[in-house]
């Protein structure tokens, strides 16, 4: 079982990942107006997202949780340092 402060800890994570993502594609001029207007509302910080959008940020959390569990006896551990 995960802790909960983990899976929040990686959701936070998503979502700055997904702004950073999101507004680069805004600047290059790839997306339409009206999507910009819809993602507007989530370019705010993780905790002042609602509950309901911070759940889409935890399915990608526990997919990377997945993945640590399918690699944890092996490459992992040959991380020692996270930059």
């Amino acid at each position: 079982m995960i802790s909960d402060n983990l899976l929040e800890d990686l959701a936070k994570l998503e979502h700055q990942q997904w702004q950073k993502w999101a507004q680069h594609a805004i600047q290059e001029g790839s997306v339409p107006d009206h999507i910009k207007s819809r993602w507007s509302k989530y370019f705010v910080p993780y905790s002042d997202l609602d509950d309901n959008i911070k759940e889409l940020d935890r399915e990608y959390a526990r997919q990377i949780l997945v993945i640590f569990e399918k690699y944890k006896n092996s490459e992992i551990k040959k991380i020692r340092y996270l930059k």
